[in-house]
C-alpha cells in the first residue's frame, strides 16, 4: 500500500515575526532598504523559523547522487564510471562541495540514491540505492511510479534526520552523469518550453553533442505528451531522475516540518518546481541560492518568482552554489541581528 505521506500538509511561516524583523529593519542604524537583499532574506527567514533574530546555524548539507539511463544516447560527456569516482572524491573530502562545507562548518553527507555499477562501504556516503540508473526517457518512463516513491522518501528521511539533530537550514545538492538532460527535459515539460531554449552546455558538450541534446530531449517530449494538466509526479516519473525525486520529497518534507530549505541550481530548481507544483505551500519555505549558467533555469526560477541571493555563472552542480550563498545568508542574520539601533546611537537618521 502506498503511503501518501507529501499529500500532507505544510505549516506556514508565522507573519508576526515577519512584522517584528521588518520593525527592527526600521529601527537599524541605516537608511531603510540600503542592504537590498539582505534585509527580505533576514526577514524571510525570521518568519519561518519563528524569530526575530534568525540564524542559519547548524547547517546541514545532502547531496544526492544518482546517475540518467539518457546518458545512452550519446548526449553527455559524462559516464557512469565518472559518478562513482565523483563519489569517492566525495568521500575522502576533497569535492568542491566538501572543501565549501568544511569552511562554512555545515554537517554534510552524501546520500548515493541510485549510481551504476557497484561501490564499495565509504566513510560518509550512505547507500541508499533504488535502482542503478534510471531508464532513458527518450522512449520509456525514467521511473517506475514505487521507485519515484521510494526516492521521495529518501529525501524526506534525510530531512527527518536532520530535523532531529537540531538543524536549522537544509540544503540540497546532487551529482550525477545526464542531470542537467533531466532538468532542461522537466523544465520544457512543465513550463511548455521548446527543447532548444532548455538545453545547455552541462558538463561541457561541443556543439554536435548538445544539438544531439536537444534532439533527443525534443524527442522524449514527443513521446510523453506531457501536458499542462499532467499530474507533477506523472511529470517527475516519466522524464526525471533519482537524485530529483529525492530532492522533491526533502523539499516537501521541509516544508511540512517548517524548515527552510536552500536550493542549488537547475537540478535543484527543476526538483524545487515539481515540489511546489505538488504542494504550493512548499514555495513558503525555499531559498533560492544562485543562477546557474544553464538556459533552463532562468525559466524555472521565474516561474517560481525566485530571486536568488548570487549570479557567479556556476554549473557545477554539488551544492556548490549554494553553500557559497551560505556566507551571503550569514553575514544577512548577523546585521540583521547585531547592529544598532538608531535608539543605541540616540541620533536619528532622517535628521
Amino acid at each position: 500500500m502506498t503511503d501518501y505521506w507529501f499529500e500532507q500538509a505544510s505549516k506556514s511561516p508565522k507573519q508576526i515575526f515577519r512584522q517584528q524583523a521588518e520593525a527592527r529593519q526600521a529601527c537599524l542604524a541605516k537608511p531603510l532598504g540600503s542592504l537590498g537583499e539582505l534585509e527580505k532574506v533576514a526577514v524571510l527567514l525570521a518568519a519561518m523559523q519563528s524569530t526575530a533574530r534568525p540564524a542559519i546555524d547548524p547547517v546541514h548539507i545532502t547531496v544526492f547522487a544518482a546517475d540518467h539511463g539518457v546518458i545512452d544516447e550519446g548526449i553527455s560527456s559524462s559516464h557512469e564510471k565518472l559518478t562513482r569516482e565523483r563519489i569517492r572524491i566525495f568521500s575522502r573530502g576533497g569535492a568542491a562541495i566538501s572543501i565549501l562545507a568544511r569552511t562554512q562548518g555545515a554537517r554534510f553527507e552524501l546520500v548515493n540514491v541510485g549510481a551504476r555499477g557497484q561501490l564499495e562501504p565509504m566513510q560518509g556516503v550512505l547507500n541508499r540505492v533504488v535502482r542503478q540508473g534510471t531508464a532513458s526517457f527518450v522512449d520509456q518512463v525514467a521511473m517506475q511510479e514505487d521507485e519515484c516513491f521510494k526516492a521521495m522518501a529518501i529525501g524526506r528521511d534525510r530531512v527527518d534526520a536532520a530535523w532531529e539533530s537540531g538543524c536549522r537550514l537544509w540544503l540540497a545538492g546532487d551529482i550525477g552523469s545526464g542531470a542537467t538532460s533531466a532538468a532542461a527535459a522537466l523544465a520544457a515539460a512543465c513550463l511548455g518550453l521548446k527543447a532548444e531554449q532548455v538545453c545547455g552546455a552541462g558538463s561541457g558538450l561541443d556543439e554536435d553533442v548538445l544539438a544531439l541534446k536537444v534532439a533527443r530531449v525534443a524527442e522524449a517530449l514527443r513521446y510523453h505528451q506531457i501536458t499542462s494538466a499532467t499530474a507533477p509526479l506523472k511529470v517527475l516519473q516519466s522524464l526525471g531522475g533519482l537524485e530529483i525525486a529525492a530532492q522533491v520529497g526533502g523539499f516537501i518534507r521541509c516544508a511540512q516540518l517548517g524548515l527552510p530549505a536552500m536550493v542549488d541550481g537547475v537540478v535543484g530548481s527543476a526538483a524545487a518546481l515539481l515540489a511546489v507544483r505538488i504542494q504550493p505551500a512548499v514555495r513558503q519555505w525555499l531559498i533560492f541560492s544562485h543562477v546557474s549558467a544553464e538556459p533552463a533555469h532562468e525559466p524555472l526560477l521565474a516561474a517560481m518568482e525566485a530571486r536568488p541571493l548570487l549570479n557567479l555563472n556556476i554549473r557545477l552542480g554539488e551544492g556548490s552554489g549554494a553553500a557559497i550563498a551560505l556566507g551571503v545568508l550569514r553575514q544577512a542574520c548577523l546585521l540583521h541581528n547585531d547592529m544598532a539601533t538608531v535608539e543605541e546611537m540616540e541620533w536619528d537618521w532622517a535628521e
